[in-house]
């Protein structure tokens, strides 16, 4: 705090040098708020202004390329698609990939140019027999695998080929959803409809489907960082679960007391973190804890939750990516090495893009569909304008 020490007879040296710095104090809090209203205020506008640029389809593929326009902003860059993507799965830095139920069909984007201007990219669609309804994809090297949920496959998609193969499920309506490829290779899908967990050996094409223990779980999503731990989630049942391959056991943790549970991502210790719908709110599994998960309200935290989640991979800080499209953003939340969450930052996509479902590239850009519009957009690293106010304070 600043001191004012006045002599009997007036004003003293040391009053007279904490009276300047008050004007000093003042002035130069004037010339930072006039900086800001000048430069701050301009820089917070091009978050989420969107100019259109022309894009060049520069590589040609066997199958439906289209060249169209991309939005343009400094952190969001909108790609049209043909057909409405839902899911999405990251191959590269360069190239993601894109289920689209309505068309029947798998889609990809792929770009040259990584800066916001997005000047080069090329969509292709890769059509699939009638009535498939991709549900869900992923990828293994330059190979996509995806759940055909409306004819009861699982399929696999050679691109530098476009060759398209399917393998009926043995079991009769089962309504395949989620699907994830092991670092061994194998295939692990989810049959909501049948409650069982699936596995497909891609050098035998041989299947192994395990009963879930619990009735109706509705299995959704499914994935893994070994071979041999197997997490999936039974939304209906608010239960996240784990098939140890190894013993053939199932474990089960309810979310209790959050409900519709959505999203599903496993980070590299083998631990599983979800989204829940009930609320606006994310979870990691704490193994050794009373309550067993360790939640993190969002923004809002009585509104509806993500829908689907993404962690970041590769060096540097981890972020725990999501895509809601109840409240129409996209956020991030950095993730400490101790697993502690740190900042959150969110985003606001355009009016016509409500965000379903998010992937991380290898230059940790985040992709996300827009479930209500034909496109999908790039949200580009470092996601947002860092601007800090200096405060001018006594003491």
């Amino acid at each position: 705090m600043l001191k004012h020490v006045y002599a009997l007879n007036g004003l003293s040296a040391r009053g007279s040098a904490a009276i300047g710095q008050r004007i000093v104090s003042r002035s130069l809090r004037a010339w930072i708020l006039g900086v800001w209203l000048v430069v701050g205020m301009p820089l917070l506008g091009l978050f989420f202004t969107s100019q259109p640029v022309l894009a060049q389809d520069s590589i040609m593929t066997p199958t439906t390329d289209l060249a169209a326009q991309a939005t343009n902003s400094v952190f969001l860059v909108e790609y049209p698609f043909a057909g409405t993507p839902t899911r999405i799965e990251a191959e590269n830095a360069g190239r993601v990939w894109a289920t689209l139920p309505q068309i029947d069909a798998i889609g990809s984007i792929s770009i040259t140019d990584f800066s916001s201007a997005a000047t080069s990219y090329v969509t292709r669609t890769y059509q699939l027999a009638p009535g498939s309804r991709p549900y869900a994809l992923a990828v293994q090297g330059t190979t996509i695998w995806f759940t055909a949920n409306g004819l009861n496959q699982i399929g696999k998609l050679t691109p530098s080929t476009g060759t398209i193969q399917v393998y009926p499920i043995p079991a009769a309506n089962s309504g395949p959803a989620g699907i994830a490829v092991a670092p061994n290779g194998e295939i692990w899908f989810t049959l909501q409809t049948a409650n069982k967990l699936g596995r497909f050996n891609p050098t035998t094409s041989a299947f192994q489907l395990y009963d879930y223990p619990l009735a109706n779980g509705g299995l959704d999503e499914v994935a893994m960082v070994t071979s041999t731990s197997i997490w999936f989630t039974a939304p209906n049942l608010n239960q996240v679960s784990n098939y140890n391959v190894n013993n053939n056991r199932f474990f089960n943790l309810s979310t209790s007391p959050y409900a519709q549970l959505s999203g599903l991502s496993i980070d590299s210790s083998n631990d599983a973190w979800v989204s829940v719908r009930s609320e606006n709110r994310v979870g990691r599994y704490a193994p050794g804890t009373l309550a067993l998960w360790r939640w993190q309200a969002l923004f809002n935290p009585t509104a509806t939750g993500p829908q689907r989640i993404a962690l970041s991979s590769g060096g540097g800080p981890w972020h725990l990516f999501y895509a809601n499209q109840s409240t129409q953003r996209v956020g991030l939340l950095n993730i400490a090495s101790d697993t502690s969450v740190g900042r959150i930052r969110e985003a606001v996509p355009p009016a016509t893009c409500q965000p379903l479902d998010i992937a991380v590239t290898s230059n940790r850009d985040a992709w996300f569909t827009c479930g209500t519009g034909n496109a999908v957009i790039r949200w580009v690293a470092p996601f947002s304008w860092d601007i800090f106010l200096p405060l001018a304070f006594r003491r």
